[in-house]
């Protein structure tokens, strides 16, 4: 008994030898459960890989990007907010008054009537001394005469006799057509009063300034 408990023993010792030499040299080793050694390992189990999808990538779209800044809009937008005020002023003067735009049409009051006598006067002068040359002239009572009005200034100039009433804006006036005139423009208006005395007359646009007075006899 004694013998055979030492082979075993012998048996057990070499195949643990064995087993170490394999190890050094490499080789693979699997004890299974009975402690009985096989040549061959297992092969390793495949480990799945998750493959992530891959992102299409956005294509630009071809051509220069403008971008517009505010600057390049506000500023001539307020250059030429400033050339149409300065236009207005150098066309129309500095006053308050604001002359209507009135198409011109035949005074039935005076249409058709014979014309007895005419009457030359000067528009000129800046806006701050703007005047009318003669700012003293007579008309015959009862009869069409006419008042021709040069502008010889450089701005536009009216002439507006206030009627009966002695009131501007009112329906007995009598004003020049046109009824603005530009610099080197001639009006004329046709007047008939039958009440003498004495009327006054203005430009629309300098009436501070600009004024005259009509004789009726």
């Amino acid at each position: 008994m004694a013998s055979k408990g030492k082979k075993r023993r012998d048996a057990r010792r070499q195949r643990k030898l064995r087993q170490e030499e394999r190890a050094a040299a490499g080789e693979g080793v699997v004890v299974d459960a009975t402690h009985e050694v096989s040549d061959e390992a297992s092969p390793p189990e495949p480990v799945e890989q998750t493959q992530r999808p891959v992102r299409k990538k956005r294509k630009k779209k071809a051509g220069p990007r403008f971008r517009i800044n505010g600057w390049f809009v506000g500023v001539p937008m307020a250059v030429g907010g400033v050339i149409v005020v300065a236009v207005l002023i150098l066309t129309s003067g500095t006053s308050s008054v604001t002359a209507p735009q009135v198409e011109a049409t035949p005074d039935p009051r005076v249409e058709g009537l014979p014309i007895v006598q005419t009457i030359s006067v000067d528009a000129g002068g800046g806006a701050a001394d703007a005047f009318f040359q003669p700012n003293n002239i007579t008309g015959p009572a009862g009869e069409a005469f006419e008042i021709v009005v040069q502008n010889t200034g450089s701005l536009s100039h009216n002439l507006t006799i206030a009627g009966v009433d002695g009131e501007y804006d009112t329906s007995d006036d009598w004003t020049t057509d046109p009824l603005l005139m530009t610099a080197g423009e001639q009006g004329r208006v046709v007047v008939l009063i039958e009440e003498p005395g004495t009327y006054l007359f203005r430009c629309l646009i300098h009436p501070q300034v600009q004024t005259g007075q009509l004789t009726i006899q």
